[in-house]
C-alpha cells in the first residue's frame, strides 16, 4: 500500500486586524453548512455511532463494488429532503465548552441553505445562505460593509474567486447531502488499514474540476469524511464526522457533530446541530430570500475587483474576538490522496464526445502507478470515450492509501 508524506499544516500570521472581525464568524457560518467528514489530525478517531442512539442499519456486504457503495451513499442522501435545526452550536478545537456561535441553520434539496447565527452579549453575527440563484453571506464585521453576494453561474468571477472559495452545494454535503454521480468519474473502492472504504471522484464545479475524497464506512454506506482538493492536489476543504445521528422515522443518517477545516483560512472547528428536525416542512418560505438590511449596501461580488475585499478566511480570522492560538491549530494528516501535488489527478485530453466529462485544465499530473484496485472495481467510462491517461483502467492505476503511517483512524475506537 502507498504510504503518503505528511506536511504539517502551519497557521498563518493574522493579516489586518481590521479586516479580522468577520472571517472567523463567516469561515465557521460557511463550514457549518460544508463538507462531511475529515480526517484525524492526531489520528484519533472517535465513535461516529453515537452510543444509545438508534443502530444506522448495515447495507453493505463484505467486496461491494463501486455500483453498490454509491447506490448506498445515494440512497441514505436521497431520503433527506430538508434539515433544520434551532439550536446549533460552533466551538474552537483547545477551547472546550465554550460556543463561539449558537444559531440556525436549514437546509433543502438541491441546494437551498441558511445559517443565522448570533455570539453571547454581542448579537447576530452571521446571515449567509444560498438560494436558486445566488449565494450570500453578511457578518457584523464586513469590512468594507454589506451583503455580500454572487450568482450561482457567476461564481468564479471577479472578487467571488477569492471571497468563496469552496462552492456552496458543498456546504450542503456537510449536512448529509452529499451525493455521488453514478455516471461520474470515480475510482475504488479501496479498502483502508482500518476497513473503510475510498472513493476518489472527478467532481465538475463552476470554479472547474475538483478532486474528492470519500471515505466510507464499510458496512453501513454512510460517509466518514470528504477531502475536496484543487488541479494542483492541494486541499481546499476537509471535513470529519465525530458522530453520526440515526432517525428510522425517515431512515436517514446525518452528522451530528462535526470537525471541519477551511484550510485557506487555517480554521479549525466543532459543529453540533444540536436536535435537527428532518424532512419537516421549513415555519417560512422567506427563509431562503437573501436579506435586504438598513444602511447595509448589496455587494455583486462577480462585477467587484480583485482586492478589494478580504477572503473569507481573513473575513473570518479577522474577528479579533475570537482570535485562534496558534497552538489550538491541529497538523494536517493528510495533504493530497496522491502523495504530491505531481501526483494529483490525470493530466492529458477530456474524453470527446461525452457529455459528463470534466473539463480539464491542464494542471492535473499523471496518478501514480499503483495496484489495489482489482479490474472489477474500475469504473466504465461512456461508450467510445478515451479513458484519460493516468485515471482507471487504461493503466490499472489503483488508488493508494489516504493517511499518513500510523495516522489510520479506527471508525469503531
Amino acid at each position: 500500500m502507498t504510504q503518503r508524506p505528511v506536511r504539517a499544516w502551519h497557521a498563518r500570521s493574522t493579516p489586518h486586524r481590521p479586516l479580522v472581525q468577520s472571517a472567523r464568524l463567516l469561515a465557521a457560518a460557511l463550514f457549518c453548512l460544508a463538507i462531511t467528514p475529515c480526517i484525524s489530525c492526531t489520528g484519533a478517531f472517535r465513535n461516529p455511532f453515537r452510543p444509545g442512539s438508534p443502530p444506522v442499519p448495515e447495507v453493505l456486504l463484505p467486496g461491494a463494488s463501486l455500483a453498490d457503495v454509491i447506490a448506498a451513499i445515494n440512497a441514505n442522501a436521497d431520503r433527506l429532503q430538508t434539515l433544520q435545526t434551532t439550536n446549533a452550536s460552533i466551538t474552537v478545537p483547545g477551547i472546550p465548552g465554550v460556543p463561539l456561535l449558537r444559531g440556525n441553520i436549514a437546509a433543502m434539496r438541491p441546494g437551498r441553505m441558511r445559517i443565522e447565527a448570533s455570539a453571547a452579549l454581542l448579537g447576530k453575527q452571521v446571515d449567509m445562505g444560498a438560494n436558486d440563484d445566488a449565494f450570500w453571506f453578511w457578518t457584523k464585521q464586513n469590512n468594507p460593509p454589506g451583503v455580500y453576494f454572487v450568482r450561482r453561474d457567476q461564481l468564479a468571477q471577479g472578487a467571488a474567486a477569492g471571497l468563496m472559495p469552496i462552492d456552496p452545494q458543498w456546504l450542503l454535503d456537510a449536512l448529509g447531502f452529499a451525493r455521488l454521480d453514478p455516471a461520474g468519474f470515480h475510482e475504488g473502492p479501496t479498502v483502508t488499514s482500518n476497513g473503510s472504504l475510498e472513493i476518489r471522484s472527478i467532481v465538475q464545479t463552476p470554479r472547474g474540476p475538483v478532486a474528492k475524497l470519500t471515505v466510507v464506512d464499510a458496512k453501513r454506506g454512510v460517509i466518514l469524511e470528504q477531502h475536496a482538493y484543487d488541479g494542483q492536489g492541494a486541499l481546499i476543504a476537509s471535513a470529519r464526522t465525530l458522530e453520526h445521528r440515526y432517525d428510522p422515522s425517515v431512515q436517514v443518517a446525518i452528522p451530528q457533530r462535526l470537525e471541519l477545516r477551511l484550510v485557506a483560512a487555517d480554521l479549525a472547528l466543532t459543529i453540533d446541530l444540536g436536535t435537527p428536525a428532518l424532512n419537516a416542512a421549513l415555519p417560512n418560505p422567506a427563509v431562503w430570500t437573501m436579506p435586504v438590511m438598513p444602511g447595509v449596501p448589496l455587494v455583486d461580488l462577480a462585477n467587484a475587483p480583485e482586492g478589494l475585499y478580504p477572503s473569507m478566511g481573513q473575513t473570518f480570522n479577522q474577528t479579533g474576538m475570537y482570535d485562534i492560538p496558534a497552538a489550538t491549530v491541529p497538523s494536517a494528516s493528510l495533504d493530497s490522496p496522491y502523495g504530491s501535488a505531481v501526483n494529483a489527478m490525470p493530466q492529458g485530453s477530456p474524453p470527446t464526445g461525452t457529455s459528463n466529462a470534466p473539463g480539464w485544465n491542464g494542471a492535473f499530473a499523471p496518478a501514480p502507478q499503483s495496484s489495489g484496485v482489482p479490474p472489477s472495481a474500475v469504473p466504465s467510462y461512456p461508450p467510445g470515450a478515451p479513458v484519460p491517461n493516468g485515471f482507471g483502467a487504461s493503466n490499472g492505476y489503483g488508488a493508494p492509501n489516504a493517511y499518513a503511517p500510523g495516522s489510520e483512524p479506527s471508525p469503531y475506537a
